[in-house]
């Protein structure tokens, strides 16, 4: 599968060629000596030709309808044990940008911490199902409870559900359904033809991800989201 951000960038040699032949395909020889990009006559859909001759992506965000079609029906979430709250980034009480302490103290319960990178752990809370990323500077297997969680992963069949039915696991079709058009997100190349990768909101802090495992294509489904609420994208 691959994998491409849609990303316009323009395209420089400081090469001096002797000759305009010599620029290669899709240069020319500017009066400098140098070969530049040669100007586009059009550009494609969602992307404007400017002064410069080079195609740039249009501030409305406009998504592929062949894409959004395919996401499965929007199917809302039951309720779960926990009250998640995307817009403000918090499950319960416990929300981003506050101390792992603050964060442990408002769900009640310890988590559970596993090494993962030097002065790195995963800790997870199993009742909630949400997870987060915590430090460990000197190593001793124990979370730093005064470092700041960032935000939070909450999974397919976590109890933490927002009060409107979203959850991880839901149709990436509710997310747009509640939240419009996505500002970041990754297009991949499949045999069904292309689909979303990742697709993020940053000015609510939510970025989520639709793949079942590293060699799986895409299915429309949000395998987990990131909350890291307002200002956190």
């Amino acid at each position: 599968m691959t994998t491409f951000l849609l990303l316009v960038l323009p395209l420089l040699s400081g090469c001096a060629p002797e000759a305009a032949e010599d620029c290669g395909s899709g240069f020319e020889l500017s009066p400098d000596g140098l070969c530049y990009a040669i100007s586009s006559t059009s550009c494609a859909e969602g992307f404007t030709l400017e002064d410069d001759g080079l195609c740039y992506q249009d501030s409305a965000l406009i998504l592929p309808s062949d894409i959004v079609d395919s996401w499965p029906a929007c199917k809302l979430l039951d309720p779960g044990l926990y009250n998640l709250d995307i817009d403000n980034g918090c499950v319960d009480d416990a929300c981003a940008q506050t101390t792992l302490a603050e964060f442990i103290e408002a769900l009640d319960e310890v988590p559970e911490c596993t090494p993962v990178a030097a002065s790195s752990l995963w800790c997870t809370w199993p009742s909630a199902t949400v997870a987060v990323a915590a430090t460990d500077a000197n190593a001793d297997g124990e979370p730093d409870l005064n470092s700041e969680v960032t935000g939070f992963w909450v999974y397919s069949g976590s109890q933490a559900v927002t009060s409107t039915g979203l959850g991880g696991g839901v149709s990436l079709s509710c997310l747009y359904a509640e939240y419009g058009m996505p500002d970041r997100f990754s297009v991949a190349d499949t045999p069904a033809g292309p689909a979303f990768e990742w697709v993020a909101w940053s000015h609510i802090g939510l970025w989520t991800q639709d793949l079942r495992g590293m060699n799986e294509e895409p299915d429309g489904y949000a395998e987990w989201l990131w909350i890291s609420g307002p200002g956190g994208g």
